[in-house]
């Protein structure tokens, strides 16, 4: 029985892929970054910067990294939805269920 072709499409539209791995690493990025302007140190500090010479800061590519996947993310989960209304409805169910609990993690007294 012949063996069928490997794609790397299953490995995209699945939870079997890297993207959550690299948007980590660039939130990571970004929480280096800020720390170096919550400590009062100038961002020109930052890991990227100083071995680039000043030409690429680490949260610049970590920033344009984050959006440029979770919106190809964004993207693929509308391509796979059965309606543009149910897509709307589970975004907006996605970004409001979150919200009281960081309520109540960022301010402990609210309850």
């Amino acid at each position: 029985m012949p063996q069928p072709a490997l794609s790397a499409t299953p490995a995209l539209y699945g939870r079997n892929n890297a993207f959550d791995a690299i948007r980590l690493l660039a939130a990571w990025s970004v929480i280096i970054t800020h720390g170096f302007k919550m400590r009062g140190l100038p961002q020109a500090g930052d890991p990227l910067s100083v071995l680039s010479g000043g030409w690429l800061c680490l949260s610049d590519w970590a920033v344009y990294t984050f959006f440029i996947i979770s919106g190809y993310l964004i993207a693929a989960s509308a391509g796979r939805s059965a309606s543009w209304l149910g897509f709307a409805r589970n975004c907006f169910l996605a970004w409001l269920c979150p919200q009281p609990l960081f309520a109540c993690v960022a301010w402990p007294g609210c309850m």
